[in-house]
Formats: C-alpha cells, sequence, structure tokens
C-alpha cells in the first residue's frame, strides 16, 4: 500500500511540474488566444490553360458572258469570269503551372467576433548569402487546428503565401539593364 501511495504521489508531482502553465491536466492545449503558435503544412499546386482555335473561309464567283444582239450581233461573244476566295486560321495557347511546398509557423494575431482566427507568419533561410523568404497569411476555424497545433493550408480562408528570394542567384535571373531597355522600348 505505502508503494502505490508513493507512486501515486510522483505521478501527480510530475504532472503538477510539467503543467506550471496553470492549464488544467485535462484541458486541450491547442493554439486559441492571440501569439499562440500554429504550424502550417503549406501544399499548394495550381495548374491552368486556356486553348482557342478560330477557322473562317469565304468564297464567291462571277461569270458573265454574252453575245451582242440586232445591230450589234457582229460584236463575238464578251465574257467576264472573276472568284475570290478567303481563309483564314488561327489558334492560341496558354498554360502556367506552379507547386509551393513549405511549413511555416505562424502566430495568431487577431480572434474576430465569430470564434476565426487570422494568422500570420514568415520563415527565412539564408545560406551562403542566398536568402529564401516564405511568408503565410490567412484565417482558419478554430476547430481546424488539430491536435498538434498544425493546420493545412487548403483550410485556410483568403491564404496568401509569398516564396522569393535574394541573393547572387536571384541577381543573375534578373535581365540586364539593356535588355530591360529593349524590352520596354520594343
Amino acid at each position: 500500500m505505502k508503494v502505490y501511495i508513493f507512486f501515486l504521489l510522483i505521478i501527480t508531482l510530475s504532472s503538477f511540474s510539467r503543467n506550471l502553465s496553470g492549464n488544467s491536466l485535462f484541458s486541450d492545449h491547442r493554439a486559441r488566444k492571440v501569439g499562440d503558435i500554429v504550424t502550417v503544412m503549406i501544399n499548394e499546386s495550381s495548374s491552368a490553360s486556356n486553348e482557342a482555335k478560330t477557322t473562317t473561309s469565304s468564297s464567291a464567283a462571277i461569270k458573265l458572258a454574252g453575245q451582242g444582239t440586232g445591230p450589234l450581233d457582229f460584236i463575238p461573244q464578251v465574257g467576264l469570269d472573276g472568284s475570290n476566295s478567303n481563309s483564314s486560321s488561327g489558334s492560341g495557347k496558354t498554360e502556367r503551372k506552379g507547386k509551393v511546398v513549405a511549413v511555416v509557423t505562424a502566430k495568431i494575431v487577431d480572434i474576430l467576433p465569430n470564434g476565426n482566427i487570422l494568422l500570420e507568419g514568415n520563415r527565412v533561410i539564408e545560406v551562403n548569402g542566398e536568402k529564401q523568404i516564405t511568408t503565410v497569411s490567412g484565417m482558419i476555424r478554430p476547430q481546424d487546428i488539430d491536435d498538434e497545433n498544425v493546420v493545412l493550408s487548403t483550410q485556410i480562408a483568403g491564404l496568401e503565401v509569398n516564396y522569393t528570394g535574394s541573393g547572387a542567384v536571384a541577381d543573375a535571373e534578373e535581365p540586364g539593364i539593356i535588355s530591360r531597355f529593349f524590352g520596354w522600348l520594343f
């Protein structure tokens, strides 16, 4: 019996030390207040294409023939023949694809009167002077946050994801001043 009480006391003390935040041992520890942290799993892909094709044609023919009659019957047969044909064909196609996969930890910045949550977060990674910056913002419902305080990007209303970079590689991808001038000119 003494051993049982001893173990019960140890379990109670260890539970108390793990829960110094003042929350109940049985409460849900999901993010729900301004300043709480939520992990956003970004897995977005988009694809769009548009294709158009037009074909038109028209043709016309005219023929006039005849021979003089009466006092003008000595005029040989006169003929006029002509035709016109017009056709046109055109087609166009555009296609665009994009994909972003990332994990960003965001902070709750506001709780709306209806209980929905506004969150914002960013992640900056710098390797050899190259910065990669991922930012995310949007609105979520409290029930979309799972037990691990993770929300999927597909559950975020008004989702904005920006993925930018700066450094030598990003600078090399930009066209030079002469290319930009000719692009502006033409």
